[in-house]
């Protein structure tokens, strides 16, 4: 798995690399002092879509995306004409990509969201990082993202247990429970489909029907690359009609 995921990190260096460029580069509309009293007093620090609101013109990053999508082999040339041919308003995927819709199947469509995900998270990735400055939330006990209420994504282990990793903005913060993220269920509710090549399995819940990626190795985790590298086990799920 470290192999694997060494390889495509540098295969998908371009995505990498403009999401980290972004992020550092968004001036945001954050009441900072407001955002950490709220979540002092056990709130999610803001509402991602005022944030994203705020990051000013959105269309020439969204498309400088698409077109290191291409550049990773992850679409094609075609594709990535589509895209920019088809003029997507931008903001509604976003909106989309926050509700937690599922992909399209369609590759254009596909393409402009998966494109429009990683635009998202450079902005909530950078809002919630001014948030968090110098503050630990480590007693956080609920089972959405502290910072933008996004539903967990990830589960990685940690020396107390595990941690959630939001679907969003990347936050990371201690799980309160065991068992199914959404509602705490428990064996026989959950199933487990392994995908060892890639070091996670697909935990899913039949109470609610929700489900989580779960690292089974130790190693850093990576959200942006993590997320690329589990893109098939997000579409199994969704296939089977569960979301995050």
């Amino acid at each position: 798995m470290i192999q694997i995921a060494s390889h495509l990190a540098e295969h998908l260096e371009p995505i990498l690399a403009l999401r980290e460029e972004l992020a550092n580069r968004w001036t945001l509309a954050i009441d900072r002092p407001h955002a950490r009293g709220r979540l002092a007093a056990g709130q999610t620090a803001f509402d991602p879509l005022e944030v994203v609101g705020s990051a000013g013109e959105l269309v020439v990053p969204f498309l400088r995306i698409t077109a290191a999508f291409e550049r990773c082999g992850l679409a094609t040339a075609e594709e990535a004409s589509a895209v920019q041919a088809a003029g997507f308003r931008v903001l509604p995927l976003l909106v989309s990509w926050l509700a937690g819709d599922p992909l399209p199947v369609d590759h254009v469509k596909r393409l402009a969201r998966l494109a429009a995900a990683v635009l998202g998270n450079s902005i909530l990735v950078r809002a919630s990082a001014d948030v968090r400055a110098g503050l630990e939330i480590e007693e956080w006990a609920g089972a959405e993202c502290p910072c933008c209420g996004g539903a967990p994504e990830f589960a990685v282990p940690s020396a107390r247990g595990r941690r959630f990793v939001c679907a969003r903005c990347d936050t990371s913060w201690p799980a309160a429970r065991t068992g199914c993220a959404g509602c705490g269920a428990s064996e026989p509710s959950l199933a487990r489909i392994a995908s060892p090549d890639l070091g996670f399995e697909l935990t899913i819940c039949h109470a609610c029907g929700r489900y989580l990626k779960e690292r089974t190795v130790a190693g850093t985790s990576q959200p942006l690359l993590d997320r690329l590298l589990t893109t098939e086990l997000d579409a199994a799920a969704q296939h089977r009609g569960l979301r995050l």
